[in-house]
Formats: C-alpha cells, structure tokens, sequence
C-alpha cells in the first residue's frame, strides 16, 4: 500500500509540474564579502560577482524556459 502511494503522489507532482510549473526561490547568504547577483539577458542569465572576495565572475545561463526574476524589496533572493 505504502508503494502504491508514493506512485500516486508521484503522478501527481509531475501532472502538477507540467501544468501549472514551478517556482523556486533562491536566496544568496555572505558573511564577509557581500555578493552581488546580477540578472542579465533578459532573465535568462545570472551573473554572480564578488564571491569570495573573487574577481572572476560567474556566469550562469538558464535552461530554456527557465527566466530569472529578482525583487527589489528582498534584495537576497532570486525567483526561478
């Protein structure tokens, strides 16, 4: 029985997923160095600079159909 269930909410996620999608929220913590997430492209890349007390910058390009979204009121987290 407890199998059974587990493929049903497992269906059911995924049926839920492919009609309504998902949103994650990812928020950026520092302790020392303040990171700063840049989001460029229209929402379809992410630029991390600053981490670690690190020059290099990271960029990170999304998947398609995945944007990225940042608000202004919470300033340490973006919306995927």
């Amino acid at each position: 029985k407890a199998c059974v269930n587990s493929v049903t909410s497992n269906i059911e996620n995924m049926v839920r997923g492919v009609t309504k999608g998902y949103k994650y929220k990812m928020r950026y913590a520092f302790a020392h160095f303040p990171i700063q997430a840049l989001v460029t492209d229209n929402g379809d890349a992410v630029e991390i600079r600053n981490f670690l007390g690190e020059k290099f910058i990271r960029r990170i390009v999304m998947l398609p159909g995945v944007k990225i979204s940042r608000k202004e009121e919470d300033k340490d987290t973006l919306v995927l």
